[in-house]
């Protein structure tokens, strides 16, 4: 999916945190397991402060 793909690329952009992290990150949320490193509520409040 694009909206995806455009989603962990930023991610992955403005946190220096590799695709493939993002992509993991992303998953879990789906499967609701909580991430081991960095949570998406944080990835979020990274996202806003860093546009």
């Amino acid at each position: 999916d694009t909206i995806v793909g455009s989603y962990l690329a930023t991610i992955s952009d403005k946190t220096n945190i590799s695709l493939e992290t993002s992509f993991n990150l992303v998953q879990e949320k789906l499967l609701g397991a909580p991430p081991n490193k960095v949570t998406i509520k944080e990835l979020d409040q990274i996202l806003k402060t860093k546009k």
